[in-house]
């Protein structure tokens, strides 16, 4: 997401970039959950059963604190990464740089497969992290609600063409911060994962995560998300005025 091509960067050298900064983003993600999880859980001890007000307000604020600790965590793996392999960190992302033709079919379908991994691997590492063992239950929780999909559609659409619209505007420098913000704003939303690599990683979080076949769904609304966001990036921006930093 630099304006810096990245034609001077091995296929290798950036697909390690995608694997360390999905997995990373993965720590925060699952590690911020479990802290909002934490903090809820003792907010409720403290608390009785008749004021679910205060416990409803913290739940919020909690919610919001770890979406930002997200955007933050996002943003600087964008900046560090960014020259080496454009910094995705997100198929959805990659598959819209591959549908304006800054990937291949080839180097797509390499970002696809670093990035599942390293959520995979993020996600066991948050857990280990916080609990000295690895995750189990995979998949535990039940099948999301319709809606619930439709919610993920729009967060998975926006963040793509907030990252697309910038670079194709020439402006890829605000990247960071424009994708920052609007995962911090996420927090409004049920999922809030706009990626299909945390998707996959959820799987492997736990009770945290949702079932394989909800995660497969999510996977599969976020990608039409992405294709929809290149549609409509494009009919924008017909004209690219980026270095061709996808």
């Amino acid at each position: 997401m630099e304006t810096l091509t990245l034609m001077d960067n091995t296929l290798a050298r950036r697909l390690v970039a995608e694997f360390i900064g999905t997995a990373l983003l993965l720590v925060a993600v699952i590690g911020s959950g479990r802290i909002v999880t934490g903090i809820i859980r003792l907010n409720s001890i403290k608390t009785s059963t008749t004021d679910f007000k205060s416990i409803g307000l913290l739940q919020y604020a909690d919610r919001f604190g770890g979406a930002f600790t997200v955007g933050l965590v996002l943003a600087v793996m964008v900046v560090v990464f960014g020259a080496v392999s454009g910094g995705h960190f997100n198929p959805a992302v990659s598959l819209c740089a591959f549908l304006f033709k800054g990937l291949s079919a080839t180097e797509f379908l390499g970002y696809f497969v670093a990035q599942v991994l390293g959520g995979i691997f993020g996600a066991f590492l948050a857990v280990y992290a916080a609990t000295g063992s690895a995750p189990s239950n995979f998949g535990s929780k039940g099948t999301i609600s319709a809606w619930l999909y439709v919610s993920e559609f729009v967060a998975t659409f926006v963040l793509v063409m907030v990252v697309h619209a910038s670079i194709r505007a020439g402006r890829a420098a605000f990247v960071p911060l424009a994708l920052g913000g609007w995962v911090t704003v996420l927090a409004v939303f049920p999922q809030g994962l706009g990626n299909p690599a945390v998707a996959f990683g959820s799987i492997f979080s736990g009770k945290v995560g949702p079932s394989f076949v909800g995660a497969l769904v999510l996977v599969a609304v976020q990608l039409v998300a992405g294709v929809a966001a290149w549609a409509v990036t494009k009919f924008m921006y017909p004209q690219d005025a980026s270095a061709r930093a996808y």
